[in-house]
């Protein structure tokens, strides 16, 4: 559910009734958020919607599969200043890269390629105030696998 509270104080008000992931954020008349479908296995899908006004009955903008954000990544997606896009981190096998949804349109544009580099983005990305960047933090990941033998005193003392 969702509440609307006055910045100076006051009664909450009822926007939203069905049960939210999160808000996204509004731009104009218009409120952009989540919700986490769980499918019957547990893993979710996830629903990007918006409502003209936020009470409005909602339009589906994108359906997020669980295979496109695993369980460590945060599903948050950050709209743009200029409420044309969301930016969210994607993963394809070991690869995340960065897309925008449009808000108007609902097609996703792919910003970043790195290819088959094992790639991830962790957290929620950011627009510039200007609208013409998108801040993420970016990591190269790999992993080793060692073989550790022959330890006598495990831990310290």
């Amino acid at each position: 559910m969702l509440k609307k509270v006055p910045a100076d104080g006051g009664p909450a008000v009822t926007v939203r009734t069905e049960r939210l992931r999160n808000v996204i954020g509004l731009h104009g008349a218009t409120l952009y958020y989540l919700v986490e479908r769980p499918f019957i296995d547990g893993t979710p899908e996830f629903e990007i919607r918006a409502a003209t006004p936020e009470d409005a009955p909602f339009r589906v903008l994108a359906r997020i599969p669980s295979s496109r954000a695993p369980i460590w990544q945060i599903v948050n997606p950050a709209l743009s200043p200029d409420g044309k896009w969301l930016a969210q981190a994607l993963t394809d096998g070991f690869t995340t890269n960065l897309w925008a949804l449009s808000t108007t349109t609902g097609k996703w544009r792919q910003i970043t390629d790195f290819g088959e580099r094992a790639t991830f983005i962790a957290r929620r990305v950011s627009w510039s105030s200007d609208g013409r960047s998108i801040l993420a933090a970016v990591a190269e990941g790999d992993s080793d696998i060692v073989l550790l033998e022959g330890l006598t005193n495990v831990g310290r003392e």
